[in-house]
């Protein structure tokens, strides 16, 4: 499915150009499908690592293609790094008007460095963090010759130029496996079809439970104790996933730290003696997601130059931050 997406997505980008996919098959992308619809965040064709951090600026890094919830339309977005002119940085994100026009619109960015690079097979990642009433945010890990982290919130109201649609549903698969994996005995009956977060080193999904108590839940408070849905993970150490990264089937549910503070229990429905525990970076409440049919379901992903990613969800209005498994 992941070489399937990469075709599509290299055809996006050929046609708003106006050229033939060149078959750039080893760059890296993130593909998150969530309420809101499609979203790919994927390193721009032809893209090389300078040799230092100023070489990145006025060369294109990467590109962003949403799709709406129907999949019936679709628009794409270069992203370029630009100084601004006070020894900081912006993300500039090319769109155009309805008449056509080209138009920009530049975003305040983040560069945290990281040193010198030390595997020089390491490619970019990109990352993909939008939950409550927001936009997104988009993140570049950038491994080698040097270690960045280049964050940025996504332009608010730009219109990308047209591309086209997936020739079919570019998750179906993946969903029908899901629908089928998730059929093991839980405690309610699940709510169709999941979010889902893919990339090389990771594949995510999540549906929530159709629990009475979101429908009356004002705070995280009121959720505590309460199985909030289930999760389907599989990620490696590695940059890719391997044959011997296997998944895991898990009920989360949200706990009450003895410190204060939120967690999450996730008992492996495959092997239902087996639970994990995972601290909550942030936990916070969408009032404005209250009411809303289906209920809103989100999840995001943050690289850091020191640690493994931190996993971030929105089921309902409850909003997840900085999820990361506890080392015991």
């Amino acid at each position: 499915m992941y070489g399937a997406v990469l075709a599509w997505v290299e055809g996006v980008e050929a046609s708003a150009q106006g050229l033939t996919p060149q078959g750039d098959g080893g760059r890296p992308l993130t593909l998150v499908k969530d309420s809101d619809g499609l979203t790919v965040l994927a390193q721009a064709t032809g893209w090389t690592p300078p040799q230092d951090p100023g070489g990145l600026l006025g060369q294109p890094l990467g590109i962003t293609i949403k799709c709406s919830s129907d999949g019936r339309r679709c628009a794409y977005a270069p992203m370029e790094l630009v100084g601004d002119g006070e020894g900081g940085y912006r993300m500039v994100w090319r769109g155009r008007t309805g008449e056509g026009t080209p138009i920009e619109e530049a975003t305040p960015a983040t560069a945290e460095p990281g040193g010198p690079g030390t595997d020089p097979t390491a490619k970019p990642r990109w990352s993909y963090n939008k939950i409550g009433l927001g936009g997104f945010w988009a993140d570049s890990l950038i491994l080698y010759p040097f270690r960045l982290h280049l964050a940025a919130p996504g332009p608010e109201g730009l219109a990308g130029w047209a591309g086209p649609t997936p020739p079919q549903n570019p998750t179906a698969s993946l969903e029908e496996a899901l629908r089928q994996a998730f059929s093991l005995p839980k405690p309610f009956s699940l709510s169709w079809p999941p979010a889902l977060l893919l990339r090389e080193d990771l594949v995510l999904a999540f549906a929530p439970y159709q629990n009475p108590a979101f429908s009356t839940a004002r705070s995280p408070a009121d959720l505590v104790g309460q199985p909030l849905g289930v999760a389907y993970w599989r990620g490696g150490k590695g940059a890719k996933l391997t044959k011997a990264d296997a998944a895991r089937l898990l009920s989360l549910s949200l706990t009450q730290e003895p410190g204060g503070g939120y967690g999450l229990e996730a008992q492996d429905l495959r092997n239902p003696g087996q639970v994990l525990r995972f601290r909550v970076g942030e936990v916070g409440w969408c009032d404005g997601c209250f009411g809303q049919d289906p209920r809103p379901r989100y999840l995001g992903i943050e690289d850091r130059l020191q640690g493994p990613p931190l996993v971030h969800l929105q089921v309902g209005g409850l909003l997840l931050r900085g999820i990361e498994k506890k080392d015991r």
